[in-house]
């Protein structure tokens, strides 16, 4: 792939988050990434083929609506994927986060890949809270990816709750995880670590010890309880 000599945002340990422009957004392959069976497994994209043009109009867009876009890059200016703030809304200090990472081209290793998107999230996390002033960030993602969940709440990400089968594309059903990060939260880990991304080493280390039940098993064996007992008895009345 072209290497593309995009404007530098957000500058990490091992990505940097820069500012696409219509050069990128016209000669990469930023609309393929739609278009990809393994990078919209869990998305509500790839029903309908995405086109330059879409991702034209997207881009375009995206500045109107005040919506924060960048492109992440690793060291080696090798486009690892695409992470976001939308739903913006300074009344309520709050925004979505979304990240789509470059499945189909491995740059490195599987799991290199995974840090590097993890690292993102961080990056655009403190931007949000440090520089927009923002109490509240979440985010919404099919329970299948627990074990990605698992790595965010790395950074600050807690499991809310679950939305039965809120997340429906063609035959397939599944229950979505409603998820946050607070600045109340934020700011203990920043105080404790410095920062919310202190190193790739002290983060791959804090993922070789995350507990070996989640939060996701307490929360689904709570709900299970809950409706056998509870809702069964309120239903039966």
């Amino acid at each position: 792939m072209n290497k593309f000599n995009l404007d530098e945002f957000i500058a990490g340990e091992g990505v940097d988050l820069k500012i696409p422009d219509k050069n990128f957004v016209r000669k990469s392959n930023w609309y393929k990434l739609l278009n990809s069976k393994k990078n919209t497994k869990y998305l509500d994209h790839g029903i309908f083929p995405n086109t330059l043009k879409n991702q034209i109009d997207f881009f375009e867009n995206s500045k109107k609506e005040g919506r924060i876009v960048l492109i992440i890059f690793d060291k080696k200016n090798n486009f690892v994927g695409v992470i976001s703030l939308s739903s913006i809304n300074y009344e309520k200090s709050s925004a979505e986060i979304a990240l789509i990472l470059n499945q189909d081209k491995k740059v490195g290793y599987v799991a290199r890949n995974f840090l590097s998107a993890l690292e993102s999230i961080a990056l655009m996390t403190e931007h949000a809270f440090e520089n927009l002033g923002l109490i509240r960030i979440s985010a919404g993602q099919s329970i299948k990816l627990n074990k990605w969940q698992n790595l965010m709440e790395l950074t600050g990400y807690k499991l809310e709750g679950i939305n039965k089968k809120k997340f429906v594309k063609g035959s397939v059903y599944e229950d979505v995880m409603m998820i946050s990060c607070s600045k109340d939260d934020y700011l203990f880990l920043k105080k404790k670590r410095g920062s919310l991304w202190d190193s790739s080493n002290k983060m791959l280390n804090r993922i070789k010890n995350l507990p070996k039940e989640n939060a996701l098993s307490k929360i689904q064996n709570t709900f299970n309880k809950i409706n056998n007992n509870y809702y069964k008895k309120i239903f039966s009345l």
